[in-house]
């Protein structure tokens, strides 16, 4: 599942557009399938150790953290679940209502905090920062909610082998970090035969975010690269320091 330079909504608002490609740049989601597992691979240029070993990463005057990862297991437009990637104990210097202290791995969602929940009050005319349901203060149109963290939850799985971190040494634009897990199938209710749709903001300020819903190749679901067959869509939240 690739990121693109169009979205999803129907409008022509959400452009591909963020602030600091070096940090914030989310590039595709990798879903592969087989044996009752499912696997995602997160490919971004955002640093944060997930498994709760480190605190948020700060960024001028801004701190941010590893959002959650939304799922949508019957696409019927609803995030049932999530994982948790950072443990959300670490989050307290970077939100005004801490969404408690989940660990990482897999929650059942009642409610959930948005990027605005992060960032509410900063000064995006003066010099702040952008954020999810800012993004129409700079480039017009109707805003869009960004989910980046689990906060009410009806259930919880710790994910046995946890998000492991893989740095690919690149210090550029292209991909510097991939965030992978492993879930079983039978742990996503009502799972789509297709597999399931997707919300990722990347950071909690949803500054670069992917979505959709992909269409499986026959043999493996592996969606990433030039090989990309599916309803895809990407939002990207351009922010600035002060």
């Amino acid at each position: 599942m690739d990121n693109v330079d169009y979205s999803i909504y129907g409008d022509t608002y959400f452009y591909d557009v963020i602030g600091d490609k070096t940090i914030f740049e989310v590039f595709g989601v990798n879903i592969t399938r087989g044996d009752g597992k499912i696997t995602f691979d997160l490919y971004t240029n955002f640093n944060n150790a997930p498994g709760g070993t480190s605190g948020p990463t700060q960024v001028g005057n801004y701190y941010y953290n590893l959002a959650d990862f939304f799922i949508d297991p019957d696409r019927d437009g609803d995030f049932d679940y999530a994982v948790v990637l950072q443990n959300h104990g670490e989050w307290s210097a970077a939100l005004q209502s801490s969404p408690g202290t989940h660990g990482v791995g897999l929650y059942g969602v009642s409610t959930w905090k948005s990027s605005s929940d992060f960032y509410e009050g900063s000064s995006v005319g003066g010099g702040g920062v952008y954020y999810g349901e800012k993004y129409s203060e700079y480039f017009g149109g109707p805003n869009k909610v960004s989910p980046v963290a689990v906060d009410g939850y009806t259930s919880s799985l710790l994910i046995t082998n946890g998000v492991i971190k893989t740095s690919t040494g690149s210090n550029g634009t292209t991909v510097k970090y991939i965030y992978s897990f492993t879930l079983d199938e039978s742990s996503l209710a009502d799972l789509n035969v297709d597999g399931p749709a997707i919300f990722w903001g990347g950071s909690t300020c949803a500054n670069d975010a992917i979505s959709g819903a992909p269409v499986p190749e026959p043999a493996s679901m592996l969606l990433l690269g030039t090989g990309l067959v599916g309803i895809i869509g990407a939002k990207r939240r351009s922010r600035k320091n002060a």
